[in-house]
């Protein structure tokens, strides 16, 4: 009798049923399935963006590049965070595109011109590199030493972007001769490639933007030179 039971038909709802349940679990096994592999790739795309890393880039100039008197704040270290680049700075107080300091007076160790400081770039293999300077050259023909600056850039770098800053000055009136600087140093970025970001006087008639040397910015002077690099970057 048992047996005779066991081999009888089942209900055709209890049939339904079970191919109810097939469907569902197999539903719920496909949604997993693919929710897994959503979160494998978001997962791995996620790893890939936090270990990426960020563009280098090395700063050339003076004591402005180098921001003596800031107390510890540096335009290109405010830049280099709003542009989200890491940043090298090679900046060294006195120099300029055709002044080099004496060793016996030089702070850094090596304190040379533009020119040679660009051999030193290449070596360290940067994806950016921005010169800021020339308040030392005075009004010194610079055109010859920017050519030579970006021309070694170039060639050593030649996927690099590079970058020139108008020259800065402190709060007085801004010298005719850094004007005629500024055009010389622009033709010579532009005719490797480069751009040139004409920042204007961000100083200009702000004493309280100074130390007390007269000279070099305080940290909200370096400040207002970060927001006006940043601004010319972002135009």
């Amino acid at each position: 009798m048992s047996a005779r039971k066991s081999l009888r038909p089942r209900p055709a709802w209890v049939v339904g049923l079970v191919l109810i349940c097939l469907v569902a679990a197999g539903a719920v096994a496909m949604s997993r399935g693919t929710f897994a592999i959503l979160g494998g790739a978001a997962g791995a795309a996620s790893t890939a963006e936090e270990t990426e890393q960020p563009p280098t880039a090395v700063f050339v100039g003076d004591s402005y590049t180098a921001a003596e008197g800031g107390e510890g704040v540096r335009w290109t270290s405010l830049v280099a965070q709003e542009q989200g680049w890491r940043e090298l700075n090679v900046g060294r107080g006195g120099t300029g595109w055709t002044v080099a300091v004496p060793a016996d007076r030089c702070r850094y160790g090596t304190c040379p011109t533009y020119p040679e400081v660009a051999h030193e770039v290449v070596d360290l293999a940067p994806e950016i590199v921005v010169v800021a300077g020339g308040r030392n050259d005075r009004g010194n023909d610079v055109a010859a030493a920017a050519a030579e600056t970006f021309a070694t850039l170039r060639e050593g770098l030649p996927d690099a972007r590079i970058y020139a800053v108008s020259p800065f000055w402190d709060s007085t009136a801004y010298p005719a001769h850094l004007i005629a600087q500024g055009r010389d140093v622009r033709e010579e970025v532009r005719r490797v490639g480069g751009e040139y970001l004409e920042v204007g006087h961000p100083l200009g008639g702000r004493p309280d933007l100074i130390t007390q040397d007269g000279i070099h910015p305080n940290a909200a002077g370096y400040r207002a030179l970060a927001e006006a690099v940043n601004e010319a970057l972002d135009r």
